[in-house]
């Protein structure tokens, strides 16, 4: 494996599935040794409960059934041979959930053949937490077994995706912050997009979230109205 961070697997024993997940550790956003609000220590944390422990190889995904793997904030473009890998994966029936918004993972979505793109930039909407129009408030379009019971999810200025099914998608007064001010500016038009898209690829399911901070400690720390603790980690 020639890409930098770390691999993290999580056997869920209460419902056999397992859990994978790939954060950067070059830099300290994002990364599981990063206490401080844009780290993801306590994701972390609350995974190694569960008996999380490392992988070195995209070789220890052979042969496994009923997984899912998780990739958060990748930082590096994925080569052919990590697409093949993990198109192979998917087709052997697993899951494979990317968090990304900086479109960094359009590498590896066009690489397994799929459709669904991260569209890179920063949007705002109406639909806020905290009177601040980057944390956006997103609904559910459409039901589906990853989020039974989720109505909506609070966002830290998340991006876009593109095609596939989508399953979360801001409101129509939503926009894309071009000049970063926050303001609806006369060049900037209002409308729905996109947050969390899912595909069928092979017998497997691809999910793409183009929000990666739903994951870092800021976000688990305030209070929500939403229901992101979807992403929180249950006690084994």
């Amino acid at each position: 494996m020639n890409r930098k961070g770390t691999v993290t697997i999580l056997i869920i024993i209460m419902s056999a599935i397992a859990l994978i997940a790939h954060v950067s550790t070059t830099n300290l956003e994002f990364s599981r040794y990063n206490w401080a609000w844009s780290g993801t220590s306590e994701f972390f944390a609350e995974l190694d409960t569960h008996g999380a422990h490392d992988l070195v190889s995209y070789d220890d995904l052979n042969g496994r059934n009923d997984t899912l793997l998780l990739i958060i904030a990748p930082r590096e473009s994925f080569s052919y041979e990590e697409a093949a890998a993990l198109l192979e994966f998917l087709e052997n029936g697993n899951t494979l959930f990317i968090s990304d918004e900086t479109g960094t993972s359009n590498s590896l979505l066009k690489g397994m053949g799929g459709s669904i793109r991260i569209q890179p930039g920063s949007i705002c909407s109406v639909d806020k937490e905290f009177w601040d129009s980057w944390s956006v408030i997103a609904y559910t379009q459409k039901p589906d077994p990853l989020i039974v019971n989720v109505s909506a999810l609070t966002l830290n200025r998340p991006s876009a995706v593109n095609d596939g099914q989508i399953l979360v998608s801001t409101t129509l007064f939503s926009w894309e912050d071009t000049n970063m001010n926050k303001h609806l500016d006369s060049n900037e038009s209002l409308e729905m997009f996109g947050i969390l898209a899912r595909e069928r690829v092979g017998n497997g399911t691809l999910y793409v979230l183009s929000d990666q901070s739903v994951f870092v400690n800021g976000m688990r720390k305030v209070e929500l109205s939403s229901d992101n603790e979807i992403f929180y980690p249950k006690p084994p």
